[in-house]
């Protein structure tokens, strides 16, 4: 059933590169180590204001 499940994920990943994707700009994505007060206050006032 895995065998089967995995084949058609990626058959259909070839096509619509939705889990490449997915993997490329948000579950592997790097945070920098500086994370502080003061960077997400200027994330979350960035995303408010724009």
């Amino acid at each position: 059933m895995k065998k089967i499940l995995t084949g058609t994920l990626g058959w259909v990943d070839d096509r619509i590169p939705v889990v490449s994707t997915w993997e490329k700009h948000l579950s592997k994505y790097y945070a920098p180590k500086n994370f502080n007060f003061w960077y997400i206050f200027g994330v979350l006032s960035m995303l408010v204001l724009v």
